[in-house]
């Protein structure tokens, strides 16, 4: 079955999984199984979450402040070749391709606590390293993001096994899984208005995908008539998409979930997102045959992380001497783009949400 030609996004609420009465967790089964085969996407309210929006994004404006040195230090070694790490920490814009975002990947807070294994532990990829971290001195948030992290993975733990109780166990476990936290920052970009993208078209490579976006705007997914469709900020929400291995995992066993097309619209201002993508460990054994370490190295191929394809583009004479774009004079004369006259508008009603769309 493939995806509806929807105009929006259904919006699913999450209170049940607190209420845990077994009439509202099946309706919630339910809407969650319509939503992965109808549209691949949905917003997620009431997710039990500690942090605000402005909360998250305030702290994300800070990291793609940090002085420039600061990221060379944090880079990935594709883009500084004497940095260790290579699959967690600091990307620049690709120089090269469509893809007009920076970011940072934050992976399992405790580490990887297995044995190195050799086809996803060398180079030029170790997808179980630990994680850099910038230092506390120009940023102190590391232990709220490892809350974050620990908090968006309890929530797709409840909903995987909401959906799947008989497998999640082999699907998710509590350890050992290569989770990613990414922070993504997207600059503007002077062609925003002959169309350009800052993420191109894609479907996500893994189980499932947790966004929260900015009021910024530009996400959008593709329907089942091919035509994209905006999804437009929605305060306190979380959005939610599946990606190709559950697609996969569920058609195999006779089911109809969608992963679908989904990019990111330029624009003439900075847009912040946070994703979290949910990933088995590296040995866990993909319906069809191989492992997900191995399948996530054959997807970095030809991508900006590869350091065959793509140029040093953090090299710098003097990154002393070098203006960090996302930095100002004074910050308190600085709008902040999460706030709004009116947090309410656009939130819940009986009937959904209501958007100015």
């Amino acid at each position: 079955m493939s995806l509806r030609p929807f105009t929006t996004l259904p919006t699913i609420d999450l209170s049940p999984l607190n209420e845990l009465q077994t009439h509202t967790l099946e309706h919630l089964r339910r809407s969650l199984t319509t939503a992965l085969t109808e549209t691949g996407f949905a917003y997620l309210i009431n997710a039990p979450l500690s942090f605000t929006d402005t909360e998250i994004f305030l702290l994300t404006g800070e990291l793609f402040s940090l002085p420039v040195s600061e990221l060379q230090r944090l880079s990935k070694q594709t883009f500084v070749p004497e940095n260790k790490n290579t699959y967690r920490g600091y990307f620049p814009p690709d120089p090269v391709g469509n893809d007009h975002r920076e970011g940072f990947d934050i992976g399992n807070a405790d580490g990887i606590p297995v044995p190195r294994d050799p086809a996803t532990a060398a180079p030029p990829f170790d997808l179980t390293e630990p994680n850099v971290w910038p230092d506390e001195s120009l940023w102190d948030h590391r232990e709220a993001v490892e809350l974050l992290y620990f908090e968006l993975y309890a929530l797709v733990v409840d909903l995987m096994f909401l959906l799947s109780p008989s497998s999640f166990d082999h699907m998710l476990p509590v350890e050992h899984h290569i989770s990613t936290l990414q922070f993504l920052h997207y600059p503007p970009n002077p062609d925003a208005a002959h169309g350009a993208l800052s993420c191109t078209e894609h479907r996500d490579c893994g189980f499932l995908t947790l966004l929260i976006q900015d009021a910024a705007g530009g996400l959008e997914v593709q329907n089942g008539a091919g035509q994209w469709i905006e999804v437009p900020y929605v305060p306190r929400t979380v959005v939610i998409n599946i990606g190709e291995l559950t697609e996969r995992w569920h058609r195999e066993q006779g089911g109809t979930w969608t992963a679908a097309k989904h990019r990111v619209k330029a624009g003439r201002g900075d847009r912040f997102s946070l994703q979290f993508f949910v990933e088995p460990s590296v040995d866990w054994e993909i319906p069809g045959g191989g492992r997900y370490g191995e399948y996530v190295l054959g997807k970095l191929k030809g991508s900006v992380d590869n350091p065959e394809e793509v140029d040093n583009s953090m090299e710098v004479e003097n990154p002393e001497e070098v203006d960090n774009p996302m930095e100002v004079d004074n910050p308190e004369e600085v709008d902040n783009p999460m706030e709004v006259d009116n947090p309410e508008e656009g939130y819940k009603t009986d009937e959904g949400y209501k958007t100015d769309e």
